[in-house]
């Protein structure tokens, strides 16, 4: 499953039969989260001009895996990589298919365009399950990963968008040291490689906001301390009514913040404690 740049589209890759796998195209909300099927017909079709008749052919592939698929960054062209890893003797043969998203939902479906001859290991089904296929980079172009050749390369894609009767599109190979197999897609290639982490995962505990006022009853001159909550930054004092008696920023000192009585008289008070905006939790304080 891959988002588009700009986040309004999303593409996935589903099993239409068991040695059958079809591409999905679906409208995402930014606002609202709320995805919408365009077109779930995206199959291994290969749309070309025939050399010597001048005809448009579409030849219809068997692709029982869909090993990669991306955007690219300008959202109006879609990539599948098919490969034929069928149990029924599958060839390992693969296409790199070209959806133009300009098209209405009807004939998107029906207007491909596929690259021959990008092989990406000719191996069986099961050889190659570990990692994607295809990227769209950081630098705008589409890069290819060539597992289990022992060739040491990835394949980066020029000339793309292709255009239908022209030859499949260029490549330029960027060599690794010792021809390693390229079991996946290097940091480099990462289309967010550049961008603040996002850390995954189990989010921590977090403990229950926990303040106690000392002395309680204070005089002049007290302390809040926080326990296991993060520092506040503002203070709110309400009266035994719920009036809003006082607001001021937070004064931290260590683990604890300072609290004063100033012109506060006798009597019980409400301190609702905030951070960034947000109350962290509130405790009762008695003025003498």
């Amino acid at each position: 499953m891959k988002l588009s740049v700009s986040g309004e589209q999303l593409l996935m890759g589903y099993d239409v039969t068991p040695d059958t796998m079809a591409a999905a195209l679906f409208w995402f909300s930014t606002a609202t989260g709320v995805v919408t099927l365009r077109t779930d017909a995206l199959r291994d079709r290969n749309r070309y001009i025939d050399p010597f008749t001048g005809d448009t052919l579409i030849v219809h592939g068997v692709s029982a895996g869909v090993a990669g698929l991306d955007f690219l960054n300008t959202d109006d062209f879609a990539y599948v990589v098919y490969v034929d890893t069928s149990s029924l003797g599958g060839s390992g043969d693969t296409h790199i298919v070209q959806y133009d998203l300009g098209l209405d939902e009807s004939s998107l479906p029906d207007q491909p365009y596929a690259f021959n001859g990008h092989n990406l290991g000719g191996n069986l089904w099961g050889s190659d399950t570990l990692g994607e296929s295809l990227l769209m980079a950081a630098d705008g172009k589409l890069y290819l990963r060539t597992p289990h050749l022992n060739t040491g390369y990835l394949r980066q894609l020029n000339d793309l968008p292709g255009q239908l009767g022209d030859p499949a599109p260029s490549w330029s190979a960027i060599l690794f040291p010792g021809d390693p197999p390229i079991w996946a897609l290097p940091l480099f290639c990462k289309r967010y490689h550049d961008s603040e982490p996002a850390w995954l995962g189990v989010a921590e505990r977090q403990a229950a906001a926990s303040f106690r006022a000392v002395p309680n009853p204070i005089a002049e001159r007290g302390a809040l301390v926080w326990g296991d909550s993060p520092p506040p930054d503002h203070l709110i004092w309400r009266d035994a009514t719920g009036r809003m008696v006082r607001s001021e920023p937070a004064v931290n000192n260590g683990p604890t913040t300072v609290l004063t009585r100033k012109e506060l008289p006798v009597g019980l008070y409400v301190l609702e404690v905030f951070r960034k905006g947000k109350p962290l939790g509130s405790t009762r304080v008695m003025i003498e």
